[in-house]
Formats: C-alpha cells, sequence, structure tokens
C-alpha cells in the first residue's frame, strides 16, 4: 500500500491514516497469514511470531493490488496480557 507513510508512526498517527484510507473509499479486500511460526520463551511471558502477511486491496478507483510482507511480532504477557512489543515488516522481494 502505498499510501503508508515512511518510518514509524505513533499509534494515533497509524489510527488517522487508515481511517483517512478507508474514508477515501479504498477497501481491504482480504488478508491472509502464511508460515506462521512462533516460539514461547521457557517462562512463557514473551512469544516472538513470523509469518508472511498477505493482502489485498481495492482502491477507490477499481484498482486491486496484492502485497505480501515478511513480518516478525514480539509479545509480552504483563498483568495477564499478551502486547505487541516490537513489530517489523518489510515487503517480500518480486522474482
Amino acid at each position: 500500500m502505498q499510501w503508508l507513510p515512511e518510518g514509524r508512526p505513533d499509534l494515533e498517527k497509524y489510527k488517522k491514516d487508515w481511517t483517512a484510507y478507508i474514508g477515501a473509499g479504498n477497501r481491504v479486500r482480504g488478508i491472509e497469514i502464511r508460515e506462521l511460526i512462533v516460539k514461547v520463551d521457557g517462562a512463557e511471558d514473551t512469544a516472538i511470531a513470523s509469518y508472511l502477511l498477505c493482502v489485498k486491496t481495492k482502491s477507490a478507483d477499481g484498482k486491486v493490488a496484492e502485497e505480501e510482507n515478511q513480518e516478525t511480532d514480539v509479545w509480552f504477557q504483563r498483568d495477564g496480557k499478551w502486547k505487541v512489543v516490537a513489530l517489523h515488516y518489510s515487503p517480500v522481494r518480486k522474482h
């Protein structure tokens, strides 16, 4: 999705950008997670998930786009709740 900003947005900017994207008539047509691998540490309070995130969108002008990203999330469990503390994704290079 070329509308995404460069760099690391905070949560409020992320919400604002998504709201504007959908408000402009763009749509997410589908999301699929492939090749999911989850590793949990021995204390069972830290987990790492890595996977391919496949997203299909349809822009307001009717163009359909598909992209595939490699994503890794780091989760910590605190007070009985799991929270993402770090996330990285990058586009899968097309051959």
